[in-house]
């Protein structure tokens, strides 16, 4: 690494620790408790720490936590009490899920299969390379996800010597598959560890969010936001015709086989039970989405089924997300259980609570948008804002499932500028500069936004499907 991103890093975390000291120094305001006042201290270095990237985001949330038991905010054995949640144990499981895809044929028959209905125009091929990484992300982690189908862009790339940083078609397709990515990943619990982070914070506030329930936010929205989202890359970028013979390539890929293996049915079989499971898991209390997750793991590695090796799976496994996912669980305990979620409530968004229900959630929704160029980091994101939010929602007058299915997923959302994983990685390629990224994701960012707010609202206050 070079001096400048050393010193980009210490100056996040010694900028933390200041501003970390400088708060506890300080007295308590009226109604906060010390514990409380510690625990904002503790939520503002990680901020410092995670927009600098002094560690792995991981690594990072680690030592926030640790932050806890060194303030005397509350013991050691409490806090990673709620480092090992069911949200950690499903992030962990749902890795059988990425591997058996990305072990066997199965994404990449299911693009030959789109873009043989597709035909060879262009701009549909396009379409079919979104639809089938949204699909993907449905069950399977966005980042995982936007890796596997970079790899598929590049053939068409390659195939038509498209140049980074000149090609129209790189552009579209960079900035598109994240935006893709993002759109699957709304759809179920499964799409992202943000998403299963929620319906935990959620739960520990006393409210149960189904399989089902989510869905019916989520499989709407993605139906409507992935279309426009394609529509407006290939109206702002026009992209370059792609030969005939790239699009042939694509259709009949020769690491594909006309007929399915043994290992790519029995991996299908499985994930198609485990969606059923978890989808009937809403009206079947024994089928909880964790425990469906952890079964289908033991079922890839049953005698005779052995989808892939403990190996591979290993190697599929991001630790990264797993630390990050327990850590945030924690640190997000400590936002609730000192007060300091109920104090934020009365003092920041209190008033805004009283608003129109819809203005507010298109007020919240925007919000959260672009709050992203300050905290890019999902997980802390959600774990910082879903709590208090979901007391604002009884203020407000609508359904808490409502705050938590808008928080996880504009969490998730980041459109403007590189400062994501899926954004980074794609932006890595160089096939497009931050400001052809911003001017597409400003156009996306305020569709997501309105959509968002409107969609969840007809659901919990005018329809009044969700409760």
């Amino acid at each position: 690494m070079s001096k400048n991103g050393y010193f980009k890093q210490y100056l996040g975390l010694g900028l933390g620790i200041v501003i970390m000291a400088a708060v506890i120094m300080m007295p308590a305001p009226e109604g906060l408790s010390l514990e409380a006042w510690r625990t904002l201290g503790i939520m503002l270095f990680a901020i410092c720490i995670w927009v600098f990237d002094s560690f792995p985001i991981g690594i990072g949330s680690v030592l926030a936590m640790a932050m806890i038991y060194w303030l005397n905010i509350m013991p050691f054995e409490t806090t990673l009490s709620q480092f090992m949640k069911t949200a950690t144990w499903f992030v962990v499981a749902s890795f059988a899920i990425s591997c058996g895809l990305s072990c066997t044929p199965l994404a990449k028959r299911l693009l030959r299969a789109l873009i043989r209905i597709a035909g060879t125009k262009t701009n549909m091929v396009i379409l079919a390379l979104m639809i089938t990484t949204a699909l993907i992300s449905t069950i399977m982690s966005n980042i995982p996800t936007t890796a596997m189908m970079m790899s598929v862009s590049f053939v068409i790339l390659e195939g038509m010597g498209a140049t980074p940083g000149k090609s129209r078609m790189g552009r579209v397709l960079m900035i598109g598959i994240p935006i893709a990515a993002m759109c699957g990943g709304i759809v179920t619990p499964a799409g992202s560890s943000v998403n299963v982070i929620g319906i935990e914070l959620l739960k520990s506030a006393g409210y149960n969010m189904t399989f089902f329930q989510w869905m019916i936010y989520g499989l709407p929205l993605c139906i409507i936001l992935l279309p426009l989202g394609w529509i407006t890359l290939i109206k702002i970028f026009k992209p370059e015709e792609i030969p005939p013979e790239v699009i042939e390539k694509i259709k009949n890929p020769p690491d594909v086989p006309d007929k399915w293996d043994v290992r790519e049915k029995k991996a299908a079989f499985i994930i198609v039970a485990t969606l059923i499971l978890w989808v009937a898991g809403s009206w079947i209390p024994v089928l909880d989405m964790t425990v469906v997750a952890t079964m289908a793991m033991v079922v890839f590695f049953l005698p005779g089924v052995n989808v892939f090796t403990f190996k591979e799976f290993a190697a599929s496994i991001s630790w990264d997300a797993i630390l990050t996912v327990g850590s945030v669980m924690a640190l997000a305990n400590a936002v609730v259980s000192t007060g300091l979620s109920q104090w934020m409530v009365d003092r920041v968004f209190a008033d805004v609570a009283g608003w129109n229900p819809l203005l507010f959630l298109i007020f919240l929704a925007f919000f959260l948008n672009f709050v992203h160029l300050i905290l890019p980091t999902a997980p802390s994101l959600c774990s910082i804002l879903l709590p208090p939010m979901i007391a604002v929602a009884a203020i407000a007058g609508f359904s808490p499932l409502t705050m938590c299915f808008m928080v996880s997923c504009m969490a998730g959302c980041v459109m403007l500028l590189p400062v994501d994983t899926l954004t980074v990685m794609t932006y890595a390629t160089g096939y497009y500069s931050i400001p052809q990224l911003f001017k597409a994701g400003l156009v996306n960012s305020c569709i997501w936004s309105l959509l968002m707010a409107l969609w969840p609202y007809l659901v919990s206050v005018v329809f009044k499907w969700v409760v």
